[in-house]
């Protein structure tokens, strides 16, 4: 059995629905830091490390990505 919902919660993991709960009109930058969480062990830099070839994507509007 895996962690409560609550407590995934508290580590800063989130799901988007597949309906891509995000602002169309924002960069994928702006969209991230909307949804950043206080006290996150995972701030964005870090994230942008573990994953290089998203770092690009940051400057693309939302409703560019995924085509």
């Amino acid at each position: 059995m895996g962690l409560l919902p609550h407590r995934i919660a508290r580590l800063g993991i989130a799901l988007v629905p597949e309906t891509r709960g995000v602002f169309s009109y924002l960069t994928a930058r702006e969209n991230l830091e909307i949804a950043r969480r206080p006290g996150s062990r995972w701030p964005l830099e870090s994230v942008l490390e573990r994953f290089r070839s998203s770092v690009k994507c940051l400057i693309a509007r939302a409703d560019s990505l995924g085509r």
